[in-house]
């Protein structure tokens, strides 16, 4: 018989004090559950297709609430799943999105403050990317743009503003600003050097820099040799469309 949502526990939870593996069928990826004064928190594991059940000793449960599948709050604390956000103010807590929260203090990042954000300025802008008054952020990282008016998001992992460049949150010493292409792949160029995310590919010629990056591979090359990633390849490494690409 097909058992569908069902979670049977087989420790009886007032007396839970530890992680409890529990066969159940698939469903959501976590919840909490309030019995009685415990309060326990049901995280999914989709490769051994079980919940571990974990106690939370210190959570009012009079007061207790589930904001989402990884989120809840009681009157004085917030959690993520069953980890306290320390310093979270419980009124003003609130959910953005999967990734971001805010309350009356801070913003925070999958359960961690962002440092030095404004809450009140506070704006989601899609993907791992957020924006208050003062800067931007990917993810948890604060880019300290150069210039944050000019600045504008490449999504899904690149940001450029007048002075500079920036990938997943880290920023790129590009050698010259104006000059700078994005290519496809997580490649770009500028007048002199060649980039691969945030690292300066040394080998690489600008002028004769290309990219191949269609649904069977994902490739560069110069006058000189072939590249994935920031590793130069040979022949050897290739499939037939690789090799026709970089004239093996």
């Amino acid at each position: 018989m097909r058992i569908q949502n069902l979670l049977i526990i087989v420790l009886s939870l007032a007396t839970l004090s530890c992680a409890t593996v529990v066969k159940v069928a698939t469903g959501t990826s976590g919840y909490y559950q309030v019995e009685g004064n415990l309060v326990t928190y049901s995280s999914w594991n989709p490769m051994s297709l079980q919940y571990s059940v974990f106690a939370m000793p210190e959570a009012d449960a009079e007061s207790f609430e589930q904001l989402s599948q990884k989120y809840g709050r009681d009157k004085s604390r917030v959690y993520k799943g069953r980890l306290l956000i320390e310093g979270a103010d419980s009124g003003s807590f609130s959910l953005l999105n999967d990734y971001y929260a805010m309350d009356k203090k801070h913003g925070y990042v999958q359960g961690k403050v962002l440092p030095h954000s404004d809450a009140k300025s506070l704006v989601i802008l899609g993907g791992n990317w957020a924006r208050d008054k003062n800067d931007y952020y990917y993810g948890a990282a604060k880019l300290n743009v150069c210039d944050i008016e000019s600045f504008r998001i490449i999504r899904p992992e690149r940001g450029l503003d007048s002075l500079c460049y920036f990938f997943m949150g880290r920023p790129v010493a590009v050698e010259s600003i104006d000059s700078l292409q994005l290519l496809p792949a997580s490649y770009a160029k500028d007048s002199s050097k060649v980039y691969w995310g945030d690292r300066v590919i040394e080998e690489a010629d600008s002028a004769s820099f290309l990219v191949k990056d269609d649904s069977s591979i994902s490739i560069a090359r110069d006058s000189k040799q072939c590249y994935s990633a920031d590793r130069v390849l040979v022949c050897t490494d290739l499939n037939e469309s690789g090799r026709e690409f970089c004239g093996c």
